[in-house]
């Protein structure tokens, strides 16, 4: 008897599905080698950030694009990029305040701009929408001009708000060699708070000290620090940035972090990582399968049935608009198909095999699953 799902056992199937099958256990490390570019200008930007907000920072800035501005994402979606669990509650707080606190242009005194990351925050049944800021989308991804690149990773593996904040602004300069930063600039850059203004700098020399240390372990970039006088003040300090030991790291310039999160959702459904690769090449997005899968459960809800999740889901993305290359191909492998079972000689159509990019194999092997049907 064949099994159906109904509204009652959908999500129970779902639940023993994903407990079963760990398809991503792996996926943690080799995802987070992603590049993250970033406008030049955002690295100068004045913000004070906790360290869980800045990995917040640096998953957001690994998937916005110039072209959207709403995302849709999970708090798994973070755990399976940067390898390590995250604590909801905490993670609720930081993003909510992540989204009240303002990033500053500072140019001179009478001439700044002040921006919020966020427009709007969501949360509903677990799945997490923010729209970005439109003003801040030139600042973060006009890449025309000169930008900066840093490794997701090396942002995930860093210990402290300082350190995260520092390879951020000094990764800039690692084209250069090097940078010489006015010792009052870095500290604002740095949000560093001296506890009264007798204090001297010996606080602020342990702190980059230590943030040094942190990038020199954790990062591609290996940093060198001189504190300058000027007569007996300390007023400048000039960071050496060179390549470092994680440099030779390998680095999946191709992967992407929407479609790990395609991929996340979409193949414990039944769907092959091939099939996402698929819809994620033909411009399909994480909100067009959560849009999908509403779809999809609603009609689960109201009656449908459906004996095979992956099928149907795939049927829903070709009336969807997506698939139809696949659809193109699979039409042209029945063609030879009926072909050779009509008596045309294999080696009649291999030049066109070859030039549609099938192979012979493909096509045998839907002939022999007909013949056992």
């Amino acid at each position: 008897m064949p099994f159906f799902l109904t509204n009652n056992n959908f999500f129970a199937f779902f639940a023993v599905f994903q407990k079963h099958f760990k398809f991503f256990a792996f996926m943690g490390n080799a995802s987070s080698n992603k590049i993250i570019r970033v406008a030049n200008h955002f690295t100068d930007l004045v913000f004070k950030y906790t360290q869980e907000e800045m990995d917040i920072l640096f998953f957001l800035m690994s998937i916005i694009r110039n072209d959207r501005l709403e995302y849709t994402f999970k708090v798994s979606d973070i755990e399976a990029v940067s390898g390590r669990e995250i604590n909801n509650t905490r993670f609720r707080e930081s993003i909510v305040s992540l989204g009240k606190r303002p990033y500053e242009d500072i140019r001179s005194e009478n001439n700044w701009d002040t921006f919020f990351l966020f427009v709007s925050l969501r949360m509903r049944d677990g799945l997490m929408t923010v729209t970005i800021n439109q003003d801040l989308i030139p600042i973060l991804c006009d890449l025309k001009s000169e930008y900066t690149s840093l490794q997701l990773a090396s942002g995930f593996r860093l210990n402290g708000k300082y350190s995260k904040r520092l390879y951020l602004s000094l990764a800039r300069w690692k084209r250069l060699g090097g940078y010489v930063y006015e010792v009052d600039k870095l500290m604002t850059i740095l949000q560093y708070e001296r506890k009264d203004k007798s204090d001297g700098i010996g606080g602020f020399k342990r702190l980059v000290t230590r943030a040094v240390a942190d990038i020199n372990e954790n990062t591609e970039i290996n940093v060198g620090a001189e504190w300058i006088k000027t007569g007996k003040r300390v007023t400048h300090v000039k960071f050496a940035v060179r390549k470092g030991k994680r440099c030779n790291d390998v680095l999946d310039y191709s992967s992407d972090i929407e479609l790990l999160m395609m991929k996340k959702e979409l193949v414990s459904r039944g769907i092959s990582e091939e099939m996402v690769e698929r819809l994620h090449a033909e411009g399909c997005t994480m909100s067009d399968v959560r849009k999908i899968m509403d779809f999809a459960i609603q009609a689960v809800n109201n009656g449908t049935r459906v004996s095979h999740p992956g099928a149907y889901l795939t049927e829903c993305f070709r009336k969807a608009g997506f698939l139809k290359e696949e659809d193109d191909r699979q039409r042209k492998i029945e063609t030879y198909r009926r072909l050779i079972e009509s008596g045309t000689q294999v080696d009649l159509i291999e030049d066109l095999l070859i030039h549609d990019g099938i192979s012979m194999e493909e096509v045998l092997n839907i002939n022999k699953k007909n013949k056992r049907k």
